[in-house]
């Protein structure tokens, strides 16, 4: 179940609504004495659902409030703000829940399909997976690789080798914080393919 945060934060910083507070408090009571246990989310479901969709639909594409259609450069440090606002929020979950906290992210995932069994069709499917081969946003790499390698993938710098991102000192660091596992959105394929052809920068 997602928050509103309007209701809890009226004015999005200082005083806390009360009974916004009531309200979930009676709503996760309710849950519980009907044997169902609450999943609290932050966006849609963890840190991040479906980065990609939310800031390519809604900043280049325009198809997403607000709208915008901003050039590589300004799309560019959107993205890069976010994988850090993704890092602050797992070290500010980390910092203050009462118990131990599982704490994830969920990008969508583009799936290769190989075009048969052989090592090379299989290969070939994983790289297709794992690149980023045009200055589009809908890709696995550049969304997965500073979360969970700390660093952006060398196909896309070179991809977007006249536009630079803001990193300030830390930034990496930040945004690749130690996670407690990894959801992806595939139609049809299931999550295990995708650790699996990826197993070697997942982390344990």
């Amino acid at each position: 179940m997602s928050l509103s945060w309007p209701r809890i934060l009226p004015n999005g910083t200082g005083a806390v609504n009360g009974k916004g507070l009531e309200f979930y408090d009676r709503l996760v009571d309710g849950l519980f004495k009907a044997g169902v246990t609450p999943w609290i989310t932050l966006f849609h479901w963890m840190t991040f659902n479906e980065p990609q969709m939310f800031l390519a639909l809604e900043h280049v594409v325009g198809t997403h409030a607000p709208g915008m259609k901003y050039a590589d450069a300004e799309m560019l440090r959107v993205c890069h703000h976010a994988f850090c606002a993704h890092g602050k929020v797992v070290q500010a979950i980390r910092a203050s829940a009462r118990q131990p906290a599982s704490i994830g992210y969920a990008p969508a995932a583009f799936v290769k399909i190989p075009p048969g069994d052989s090592a090379e069709a299989i290969e070939l499917a994983r790289t297709a997976m794992f690149v980023v081969t045009n200055r589009g946003h809908f890709n696995n790499a550049w969304y997965m690789d500073p979360v969970l390698l700390g660093e952006y993938p060398k196909d896309g710098l070179e991809q977007f080798h006249d536009v630079e991102i803001p990193i300030r000192d830390g930034d990496m660091e930040l945004m690749s914080q130690p996670l407690d596992w990894l959801g992806a959105n595939i139609t049809g394929v299931s999550l295990f393919c995708l650790a699996r052809a990826r197993r070697e920068i997942i982390p344990k």
